[in-house]
């Protein structure tokens, strides 16, 4: 009789017979959502409540059921804390009140999350939070969802109150990890602030904030930088602040690196933070950079007894990401973030070439202890080591190249890695410009299209990625024009909706019009407002056939997020050429401005212009 339905309405938390509650909860969910949701919360079923509020779930629901859950779940958080204050215990189902809670925020009121984000100080206050695990991870994502849906102008008023949270007094306890709500503000993308904004409020904390910065031990001084970062990336610490903070930033110095200590974790940051004396940051991020070597993540090993074993480690490389993040985007529009990144010279790029060709002569091992088929198309972090490797080449090293014997270098590893199984792809197009070029235009057009009409998503990914730079270095006038047909493959892999790697194609496309608007031609243009036409329904998990596309529902909001950024700029692109905007266009508005998710709304909302 449970499983069917007859469920004892005031039957406390259970786990007896919890299967059968689990399976006569969601028999009765479409009858009565409340019910099922106190019977499957009673019995502790984690793993069904977090099924059934997952992001499509959520989106699909209608306001009012929404809203009923919230006015289930908010009370019985602030409940339980008031039990936690009054008792000092751990709740186990706070945490996933609380998961449920945050997985709600991008349906609610602007007043509805600004509640929970007052609920969050209050958890953050209570050590107990701090120091348990589960807790602390708990709150830590309900900071993260309330930022995400909360709006930004919201934020902007609770920065007073962010930047002036106490710290965990390390005399009185021992914090597992400190939860700082201000690293889950995620701005949107260029995002600044108004220079009319009024900031009075804010300037009393962080003055606070610099003088921990010079004055605070390690932690406090750590804890201090990450919140002043935050507002210094949207402009929000003015001239003055900003000389008391260069001067505060550099009073330590890590004798390793020549570079502030106890403050960022990666080093190219510097480049782009105040400093006492111009251009001090970028000089000794070149020489910690040249002076430096790339990380292995390959190693043979002997075992016990007495063979050979390789092993691969899943650490990601920060010196690749130094050096990516730390390197100019010729293409890129800020011209005073392009001054302070590091343009490295033909010199210099060579010393990199050697590193990395050492990196290589290291780890080619991996070839030949284990066979291709087997091992390199099915490791992940394998794959992951040799794209960034390989973006890395293409990017910063390659370009910079001027003297043959370099050259020649180059191509010979890359020659080497491509025999060896390694895709090489997004590096083959920079090698075009070469004095003595082995990888001829044709050969690396075809090459390209292969891998972008392959079922294998990393020779996809690889594929596009290539197209990509052959058309940014082309407009560099570095290399010579791409074979058309290649962009009129990227475009049709769209217009048809292929998979694998639909959304990573939509995403790169969206980069050429944003970098290179005037490379597509009418036809082209018009083939992806078809495309468009097919996404608005076929990204709508409220009507979606299963049958007639290939995806599972829970990719459509990243796949519906890449769309209505393309239909974006495509809606940027009509209004710069001065022609009237298509239907598809302004329904693509309306979704992104309307449209239950966040991201698709974000997505609309970051793109700037052309």
């Amino acid at each position: 009789m449970i499983e069917e339905g007859a469920l004892l309405i005031r039957s406390r938390n259970n786990t007896f017979n919890s299967k059968t509650l689990i399976n006569a909860a969601k028999n009765i969910a479409p009858f009565a959502p409340l019910w099922s949701f106190v019977t499957l919360f009673r019995v502790h079923a984690d793993k069904e409540l977090k099924e059934k509020f997952d992001r499509v779930q959520i989106a699909s629901m209608k306001i009012e059921e929404v809203n009923n859950f919230y006015r289930l779940i908010y009370p019985a958080i602030s409940k339980r804390l008031d039990e936690i204050k009054e008792k000092q215990a751990i709740d186990k189902l706070l945490s996933l009140l609380c998961e449920i809670a945050s997985r709600l925020c991008f349906r609610l009121k602007t007043e509805q999350i600004v509640e929970l984000y007052e609920l969050s100080i209050d958890m953050h206050t209570l050590l107990i939070f701090q120091q348990i695990y589960i807790l602390n991870d708990s709150l830590k994502s309900l900071f993260k969802r309330v930022f995400y849906a909360m709006p930004q102008d919201e934020i902007l008023k609770k920065i007073p109150e962010l930047l002036s949270l106490p710290f965990p007094n390390e005399n009185k306890h021992q914090h597992f990890d400190y939860v700082e709500p201000m690293e889950e503000i995620e701005w949107y993308k260029n995002y600044k602030l108004d220079p009319s904004f009024d900031r009075t409020s804010w300037s009393e904390p962080i003055n606070i904030l610099i003088d921990n910065i010079k004055n605070g031990n390690q932690d406090i001084r750590i804890m201090s930088f990450q919140r002043l970062a935050k507002i210094f990336n949207i402009n929000g610490i003015n001239d003055d602040e900003k000389i008391k903070f260069a001067e505060a930033l550099w009073s330590r110095i890590n004798p390793n690196t020549g570079l502030p200590s106890d403050s960022s974790d990666c080093s190219c940051n510097y480049l782009l933070l105040p400093e006492i004396e111009k251009g001090k940051a970028k000089e000794r991020f070149i020489k910690l950079i040249l002076s430096s070597d790339f990380g292995r993540i390959i190693h043979n090993e002997i075992t016990p007894d007495g063979k050979n074993h390789v092993a691969i480690s899943s650490k990601q490389d920060d010196y690749i990401f130094e050096l990516i993040y730390g390197t100019v985007n010729p293409i890129g529009k800020d011209q005073i973030v392009k001054l302070k990144l590091v343009d490295w010279t033909s010199e210099q790029s060579y010393i990199l070439l050697e590193k990395i060709i050492g990196l290589w002569e290291d780890e080619k091992i991996i070839f030949k202890s284990r066979k291709r088929t087997s091992f390199f198309n099915t490791d992940y972090e394998l794959k992951r080591h040799f794209e960034e490797l390989l973006w890395l080449m293409a990017e910063v090293i390659l370009p910079r190249l001027k003297e043959t014997s370099k050259q020649d270098l180059a191509t010979c590893m890359l020659k080497e890695m491509m025999e060896s199984g390694v895709n090489v792809l997004p590096a083959l197009p920079i090698t075009l410009f070469f004095n003595k070029t082995v990888f001829e235009v044709d050969m690396v057009a075809k090459l390209i299209q292969k891998n972008l009409y392959s079922n294998d998503y990393w020779e996809v990914k690889e594929a596009l990625i290539a197209i990509v730079k052959w058309h940014t270095n082309y407009k560099l006038n570095r290399i010579p024009a791409p074979p058309k047909y290649l962009l009129d493959s990227l475009v049709n892999c769209i217009v048809l909706r292929r998979q694998p790697g639909l959304e990573f194609a939509i995403e790169q496309l969206t980069l050429i019009i944003e970098r290179m608007y005037d490379l597509l031609n009418e036809e082209q243009i018009q083939s992806l407002l078809i495309a468009l036409e097919y996404l608005l329904n076929e990204t709508d998990f409220n009507n979606v056939n299963n049958d007639t596309f290939e995806k599972s529902i829970n990719e459509y909001p990243d796949l519906r997020k890449e769309s209505v950024k393309l239909a974006h700029y495509l809606y940027l692109l009509f209004n710069q050429l001065n022609k009237e905007i298509p239907l598809i266009l302004e329904k693509w508005k309306h979704i992104g401005e309307t449209d239950p998710l966040p991201e698709v709304r974000r997505a609309w909302n970051e793109v700037v212009e052309l």
